[in-house]
């Protein structure tokens, strides 16, 4: 306390034994994070749903795990092992590994912000891992045929399934059908739009479609948890695709704010409707690969275009292509950076800071979830884009 008129006198804090435990240990225990081991279950799932971004030998030791056709080698485990670690870190911040860390130096100031910055590293990555059980959870009785604790929100809208079409509907407002598709109901789920599937469609059917509402659910929360992480952690700049459909609401309200509503939208808009097309027509070949904050601000990418299907082996003279062609049918990801400006100096002066930024995301994409092969910047008109999402 403070006495006026006389000296600052501080309150003397109590002497403390210091403790022995690794620095980990002691901040483990202050976060209230778990170290028991995570149900496995929602990770392979996850892996599964998303085979198409793994490499072929990482895929088929995953079917190889997920089919129970036989036992891994230890040479494929620990392969296995390696792969899925990088991927779940590269891609959601998640580490399966607990390696011994070293007790955080340096002042007063330093430390406590080191601490709170691993404390909230800590408090993520629970958040994720906890996400990832409650997938498990629902997986499971979704094996056992018993209720699903998701669907039992009354703001899930039914999906019903059109035997004689073998189509999924939905009925609107005006009491009509509006038919939809895988890529309908996945993307759906970016504008806070959730499915419940009814209980009456063939069991097949209703198994094959709820696992695919609960994986991409449970993936698109996690990344957004990531997005989080990487916001609180490490003071990268909060982006568009972190913001929820309620918030985006509140901000519409605002005239002032309809400029950075608007560019949200349409980002979000594109790439969703790339999203739907991906699943709903598999033959284009692309799939889409939503970026993490890290990308969208420093690396300048809104979100990443895939191609499915990749040439093997080398270019030859004797097979009539180029290695320019060849290189050019190879390549697997395009991170693509979107704009909307229809002022033509603000235009060009994004697509200015775009090009300059291709040379450094090429270096530094490989601390990303994936690295990308190349970079295009599109611009797409969209003057009433914010009439159409009122």
């Amino acid at each position: 306390m403070e006495i006026k008129g006389g000296p600052k006198i501080e309150n003397v804090p109590q002497t403390e034994t210091p403790s022995t435990e690794p620095e980990e240990k002691i901040v483990e225990k202050e976060s209230g994070l778990e170290t028991a081991a995570e149900t496995q279950r929602g990770y392979l799932e996850i892996m599964l749903d998303a085979k198409d971004e793994l490499p072929e030998r990482m895929q088929r030791v995953l079917m190889a795990i997920i089919l129970h056709e036989r036992d891994l080698t230890s040479e494929e485990q620990s392969f296995f092992d390696k792969a899925r670690n990088v991927w779940w870190k590269e891609r959601f911040g998640v580490s399966f590994e607990r390696r011994p860390r070293q007790r955080i130096g340096g002042g007063e100031k330093v430390r406590v912000k080191e601490k709170k910055r691993l404390l909230g590293k800590i408090e993520y990555t629970a958040k994720k891992k906890n996400r990832v059980k409650q997938l498990s959870r629902s997986l499971r009785a979704l094996d056992e045929e018993k209720q699903i604790e998701e669907f039992n929100s009354e703001e899930r809208q039914t999906l019903f399934y059109d035997d004689d079409k073998k189509s999924f509907y939905v009925i609107d407002n005006s009491g009509q059908k509006r038919v939809l598709g895988i890529g309908d109901v996945v993307s759906d789920y970016a504008w806070g739009i959730t499915y419940t599937p009814d209980g009456e469609m063939p069991y097949s059917v209703f198994r094959a479609i709820a696992k695919r509402i609960l994986i991409n659910e449970a993936r698109r929360d996690v990344e957004k948890l990531y997005d989080e992480e990487l916001f609180a952690t490490q003071g990268i700049s909060a982006v568009g695709s972190r913001v929820g459909e309620k918030d985006l609401e509140v901000l519409l309200l605002s005239e002032m704010q309809h400029g950075n509503v608007r560019g949200i939208v349409s980002e979000r808009a594109c790439r969703e409707l790339l999203t739907r097309i991906s699943f709903n027509h598999p033959s284009v070949g692309f799939g889409v690969e939503r970026s993490t904050a890290f990308e969208d601000v420093e690396l300048k990418y809104d979100f990443k275009l895939r191609k499915k299907r990749w040439l093997r082996g080398v270019a030859v003279a004797d097979n009539g292509m180029s290695v320019k062609d060849y290189e050019d049918n190879k390549r697997k990801r395009i991170g693509i950076q979107l704009t909307i400006n229809i002022a033509r100096k603000p235009r060009a002066k994004k697509r200015k800071d775009f090009e300059a930024m291709r040379e450094e995301i090429r270096e530094r994409s490989s601390v990303t979830r994936q690295p990308v092969d190349d970079t295009k910047f599109v611009y797409v008109p969209m003057r009433e884009i914010l009439t159409y999402y009122k």
